[in-house]
């Protein structure tokens, strides 16, 4: 089947788009509303951009929400990393609060602070990434929040300090498919390092 996006409705296209591009990391946006509390937002679409220096991107569709508002307001904001053990917890915030309304207060969220860092983190979360905005860019109706990685949280049992590598058994972070699933990353694959130029 061969499709031209622009005949199809964006809630369809979603649904295509959603489903092929799997699986996805989640951000479990914090931010701070005007009153100084809590807003949690789950977003899967989200990546990793690069490492000099570390970007990351998040692209929430449809209307103006608060995450994006709350980013161009403050400048900061904070991506904490959904594992299994948090993921009933994240999906409970996407339900649709009216603005203004904090997802930690209502879904009884505990908050942890980062050191030197106004945003707080999601204090269940095993690892959090403090952030700055960089750049905000509007393409229709998707909204790309493009922000540098300033400061790292990560529970003490996840990350070996000698290698800097993380546990992935440990942190079982969970990935986002198509309509309300998700998957877990137990199941791994390992096809062992990367081929050099000579193979």
């Amino acid at each position: 089947m061969d499709l031209t996006l622009s005949d199809l409705s964006p809630r369809d296209t979603y649904k295509l788009l959603s489903a092929l591009v799997v699986p996805r990391p989640i951000a479990w946006v914090t931010t701070l509303h005007a009153d100084g509390s809590v807003n949690a937002a789950p977003y899967s679409f989200f990546n990793l951009m690069g490492s000099r220096p570390p970007v990351v991107a998040i692209g929430p569709d449809g209307l103006e929400k608060d995450t994006p508002r709350h980013v161009r307001q403050r400048g900061a904001f904070v991506v904490n990393v959904v594992s299994e053990a948090v993921a009933p917890a994240m999906h409970a915030t996407s339900a649709p609060l009216p603005p203004g309304v904090s997802e930690a207060e209502a879904g009884g969220l505990a908050t942890a602070a980062i050191p030197g860092w106004d945003v707080p983190r999601i204090a269940d979360a095993p690892a959090a990434l403090a952030c700055r905005e960089h750049t905000a860019l509007r393409i229709g109706e998707t909204h790309v929040v493009l922000g540098v990685v300033e400061r790292l949280y990560v529970r003490d049992d996840l990350v070996d300090a000698g290698r800097w590598r993380i546990d992935q058994d440990a942190l079982r972070p969970v990935g986002r498919l198509g309509g309300g699933l998700y998957a877990r990353t137990r199941d791994h694959l390992d096809l062992g390092p990367r081929p050099s130029a000579d193979a």
